[in-house]
């Protein structure tokens, strides 16, 4: 991750942030986007991974990825 993002972090995600859920393949790579959201209002989630440039959290319930630039970390 190129923020200092670590697993188990609180990140804060902005409104208007689109949020996605990809459609695995056997490797676990992302191949195609199966679900997606806008957030509509600020809101904080748990960093639970990241692939490639997006950041793996949960939020809202679900496990959702967010384009590392989109989302910043949390206050302890």
């Amino acid at each position: 991750m190129k923020n200092d993002f670590k697993q188990g972090d609180l990140v804060f995600v902005p409104s208007s942030v689109r949020l996605v859920q990809f459609n695995h393949e056997k490797n676990h790579s992302p191949s195609f986007v199966h679900k997606h959201t806008i957030t509509s209002k600020p809101s904080r989630a748990l960093l639970m991974d990241s692939i490639d440039d997006y950041c793996k959290i949960y939020y809202n319930g679900e496990y959702w990825f967010a384009k590392e630039q989109d989302i910043y970390k949390g206050e302890s």
